[in-house]
């Protein structure tokens, strides 16, 4: 319980520092959690259309065991989002209202196991001031346009009301909306926050953070990259394991071009290709002309004469047609 309690108020916290839908943001965060039994590694792969927008999101454990987290695809109306695909244990669908400012709402999720829905409000700002499910309810507080606080009204530890505190100083770097998404948000809310649905950035970066139930303060490293961009973030001893060990949070930040396509071909033809998150087209072919693409390791993942398939996982590919070469980033 004491983990499940740290990591998941932790991580809302800092997911009020949102990414704008038009900003630069990562197409793949890198999450490695160190303890004493060894290192976990968790990969998370952001697919965007030529808008900037989000529409795909990917999370995974690799290694001996790997294991989808979530595997989904976001689609954007008028006034909502729609998120279907593997979330948690079972596929479902996720339906985001979004309210007059832009943001999330209210999300609904229709799964196997039933409905369930997550209600989201701002302040005059339109920073994001409660987060309450059906089952938990989390409060957030500000100063100065930075999060100061996050309250867990369900969680506890011994007894007393459970907060995490986040704190500023003359080291604190600016917040470009460009260098967040930084964290999971939890609660299954994860493709909301990385779409950048969940309010207004804070102003600076936390220097550290803490709780006076845990009495300790945690200070977060961060480094960038020459474009300004967020490069990796860390923190050590932040939360407890299972045996009650500490664990540390490194974070590695890898940013690509949002419409992921590059003609490297050298034959001149009508044929284009265009990727929506992992879903490719091809148009502008011969009907038998055969479509071969490659992994950045050379090998072969896809063979065939349609228009449209579907890459593995995120990545680097080579699709070869017609003799023209296009290397796509998803």
């Amino acid at each position: 319980m004491k983990k499940r309690i740290i990591s998941a108020l932790f991580f809302i916290g800092l997911a009020v520092v949102a990414a704008e839908a038009s900003a630069v943001r990562p197409t793949r965060i890198i999450h490695d959690v160190i303890s004493v039994e060894g290192t976990e590694r968790e990969y998370i792969e952001l697919g965007y259309d030529n808008s900037g927008r989000l529409v795909s999101f990917r999370d995974y454990i690799d290694g001996p065991t790997p294991f989808v987290i979530y595997d989904q695809r976001l689609t954007w109306g008028a006034g909502s989002v729609t998120i279907i695909g593997a979330g948690g244990i079972s596929d479902e669908t996720v339906t985001v209202t979004l309210g007059t400012n832009g943001y999330a709402d209210r999300a609904v999720a229709q799964s196997e196991w039933g409905q369930s829905h997550v209600d989201f409000t701002y302040g005059s700002d339109n920073r994001l001031s409660s987060i309450k499910g059906m089952d938990y309810s989390v409060v957030l507080e500000y100063a100065d346009g930075n999060l100061v606080k996050a309250n867990d009204l369900m969680a506890e530890i011994n007894g007393e009301d459970f907060s995490m505190w986040y704190d500023y100083d003359s080291t604190s770097k600016p917040c470009r909306a460009h260098d967040i998404p930084m964290f999971h948000v939890g609660y299954g809310l994860d493709a909301i926050y990385y779409a950048g649905l969940l309010g207004e950035s804070s102003q600076l970066l936390p220097s550290k953070i803490g709780s006076p139930e845990l009495q300790q303060w945690f200070p977060v490293v961060y480094t960038f990259d020459g474009a300004g961009n967020m490069s990796s973030l860390a923190i050590d001893n932040l939360r407890w394991d299972d045996d009650g060990n500490f664990e540390s949070d490194r974070f590695q930040f890898e940013y690509g071009a949002q419409s992921g396509i590059e003609d490297i071909g050298v034959m001149d033809s009508s044929v284009a290709v265009t990727c929506d998150g992992r879903e490719i087209t091809v148009n502008g072919k011969g009907v038998d002309s055969m479509v071969i693409v490659f992994d950045s390791m050379g090998r072969r993942v896809h063979i065939g004469r349609g228009n449209n398939f579907t890459l593995p996982s995120g990545g680097v590919y080579f699709v070869t047609v017609e003799g023209r070469t296009f290397k796509i980033l998803v």
